[in-house]
């Protein structure tokens, strides 16, 4: 399948204009990724044009975009001009910068340069659809700029994309504390605060819809945009292994029950190291649990993210056997909770 993601970014002085172009070749299977990306931007410039005797190649386009689409998948190509009165997409080795006397107004055509792909993301207008159209090559873990739906990008909004575990280009959507660590399995311990998903009038710790900017800022975007970021979870916890999860029968962010395909991404434990990882999802009435085979296997909890603080207790076990057996030395917990795109 391949994905082409086209924003026209904000007009600038001159009638120079920025337009982010991303490409990126995603293969899958139901536990694995294999990608290919090819990321540019570029900085177009109206009225104007880069004389070159000898271009990479000069073909028809039949529209700036399908242009700059030629000069993203050739990487000889540094700049491009765009007529538009016949259609014609020139392709250079050259830029401005390195023959300034070749760069000349000229009516009626667009010239185009390839900027920096480090940019992708930085800015409101350069907003990408998801943190999984970054390159963890060059974009560390940290703030970035996402537009769901493409367009204007006016209504872009900042995320944090953690990009090192399992490949990176996940999304935080939701980071989480306890209300009573001290006394692990009491009922009045729950995780805080709690996203918006569907639960009863048990489930009582204060609800977020605040997008989270780091790991430690606890915090939940609105549950109903989970989906449009993946469907594939990773779940990251400094007293209990981290778990990379794919939906089967069972969907987090559809609020189904069933089985899901999950692995550990990485121990923080060598307690119960042999234990498989969970395999079965519920939606529950103070929060949804990750556990062993099947429904009926109430014993065999790994992760059991409880809003209620008067009753049951929240588990994060990686014996999966709904007990304490975390680890224990730390007093301020965090949780943090990621999405990542998930094409089924």
């Amino acid at each position: 399948m391949r994905w082409i993601m086209l924003d026209e970014a904000l007009k600038m002085k001159h009638q120079v204009e920025m337009l982010s172009i991303v490409s990126f070749l995603l293969f899958q299977t139901i536990n694995t990724r294999a990608e290919e990306s090819l990321q540019a931007f570029f900085k177009t410039e109206h009225n104007s044009v880069l004389f070159d005797e000898t271009p990479i190649s000069e073909k028809r386009s039949d529209s700036l975009i399908s242009c700059s689409h030629r000069c993203t998948r050739d990487k000889r190509c540094k700049s491009a001009n765009f007529v538009k009165s016949d259609k014609t997409c020139s392709l250079l080795d050259k830029t401005r910068a390195t023959h300034p006397g070749r760069f000349l107004k000229q009516a009626n055509v667009i010239h185009l340069e390839k900027v920096n792909s480090d940019l992708a993301g930085s800015i409101q207008q350069l907003a990408v659809p998801s943190c999984q159209a970054l390159s963890s090559d060059t974009h560390p873990s940290g703030i970035y700029w996402v537009d769901l739906d493409g367009g204007s990008h006016a209504n872009a909004f900042k995320v944090y994309c953690e990009m090192e575990t399992d490949g990176g280009g996940w999304t935080l959507v939701w980071s989480y504390t306890f209300t009573d660590y001290e006394h692990f399995l009491a009922p009045e311990n729950a995780v805080t605060p709690r996203p918006n998903w569907p639960a009863t009038s048990d489930a009582n710790v204060p609800v977020s819809t605040t997008t989270p900017l780091e790991e430690t800022d606890y915090n939940a975007i609105d549950f109903q945009l989970w989906r449009q970021f993946g469907r594939e979870i990773l779940i990251k916890s400094n007293i209990n292994n981290w778990l990379v999860c794919s939906p089967d029968t069972g969907s987090l962010v559809e609020w189904q029950d069933g089985n899901v395909i999950c692995k550990i991404a990485k121990r923080v434990t060598d307690t119960c190291a042999g234990t498989s990882p969970p395999t079965y999802l519920k939606a529950a009435q103070c929060g949804f649990k990750l556990k062993g085979s099947g429904e009926q296997a109430a014993g065999s909890m790994y992760y059991y993210f409880d809003g209620c603080t008067k009753k049951h207790s929240t588990v994060h076990d990686p014996c999966g056997k709904n007990s304490d057996n975390g680890l224990k030395m730390w007093k301020i917990l965090m949780g943090i909770f990621s999405f990542a795109e998930y094409c089924g």
